[in-house]
């Protein structure tokens, strides 16, 4: 398993506020942001918030969904630190602002989410586009090679990104800790570990994608879906290929053979999109074509539901950060 990173910072705010790990790692990461942003030098520590700059650099964040997030954990931070409460109200005021900018943002209709044009058709050219890559994987012979450069491997963790979005619905950024194991490799972890891993599990009759490790897992739980025959064969062929390179299983991973980042893999799916459709579309976009695609005109019940499944989320959350509407 990967070594936990921000581990002081967590337990500080776990500690301090009383509140869930998750939430402390969701907080500490977003202090790590701001503590680069501000081109910070030494240790990570919430001194920094104490001070004029920091404040006004997060006023100052234009995504206000992001100014939103950056206060609340600054606000946490100061508390956590026990700095004054004119700091602490500094950050605050932002907080409530954002908060209010961005609830009439979210249901003014009028909000861009990165496409234009039919969403059906776009959804449709997006779970075809493994076609395209596909075509490469063939001129390449990439499934014959022997050998292979990251060049190579990095075309065919495209192709597999492509494959899962012909396959399964658009998922957020947890793709970027996917793994291949086999039954004996799963139980070598604990029960523990189990519920912060994605994978696909490698048995002799059929092979499951698994998701324990997402945003909305606890009102969700653990996800398991039955990887077609067709897709099995393709992602047998590519887990061959990449246990040479990363006998660990990742699927999506960098030069030092690691999993991607969340930011990593994000940049990874901008260059998909712009290296085959032309369009540097993010995972968010990819969500919004598909939630698009389904509230136009009447959608099925039955549809809706799956994909609020499939996507981890819920209808009126989906409906209100997703969708774009569409003319008939």
């Amino acid at each position: 398993m990967l070594a936990p990173k921000n581990q002081r910072l967590i337990e500080t705010l776990q500690t301090k506020l009383k509140i869930k790990r998750p939430s402390a790692r969701s907080y500490a990461s977003l202090i790590r942001r701001l503590h680069v942003d501000l081109k910070q030098t030494g240790p990570l520590s919430m001194e920094f918030l104490n001070r004029d700059a920091t404040v006004k650099h997060v006023a100052a964040i234009d995504n206000v969904g992001r100014r939103k997030n950056q206060s609340v954990a600054a606000l946490a931070g100061t508390r956590a630190a026990d700095h004054p409460l004119k700091r602490q109200n500094e950050y605050r005021s932002i907080m409530l602002s954002a908060d209010a900018d961005y609830k009439r943002w979210a249901s003014s209709g009028t909000r861009q989410k990165g496409f234009s044009g039919d969403a059906a058709k776009l959804w449709q050219s997006v779970r075809n586009l493994h076609k395209k890559i596909g075509r490469i994987v063939t001129a390449k012979n990439l499934f014959k090679r022997k050998e292979h450069t990251y060049e190579d491997l990095v075309v065919l963790q495209q192709f597999v990104y492509a494959k899962l979005l012909s396959g399964f619905e658009p998922r957020r950024l947890e793709l970027s800790s996917l793994r291949f194991l086999t039954p004996d490799q799963l139980g070598l972890f604990t029960a523990t570990e189990k519920k912060l891993m994605n994978y696909i599990l490698m048995t002799p009759k059929r092979w499951q994608l698994v998701y324990n490790h997402y945003k909305t897992s606890r009102s969700y739980g653990s996800q398991t879906y039955s990887v077609p025959p067709g897709l099995k064969t393709t992602l047998k062929k590519i887990q061959a290929v990449f246990a040479k390179r990363v006998p660990e299983g990742w699927i999506f991973f960098n030069r030092n053979n690691r999993p991607m980042s969340h930011s990593s893999f994000s940049k990874f799916i901008k260059t998909v999109f712009s290296t085959y459709m032309g369009k540097p579309y993010t995972q968010n976009v990819i969500r919004s074509i598909r939630v698009s695609s389904l509230f136009k005109d009447a959608p099925s019940t039955k549809a809706l539901l799956e994909a609020q499944a499939g996507m981890g989320s819920n209808l009126a959350t989906l409906a209100l950060n997703y969708r774009v509407p569409q003319k008939s």
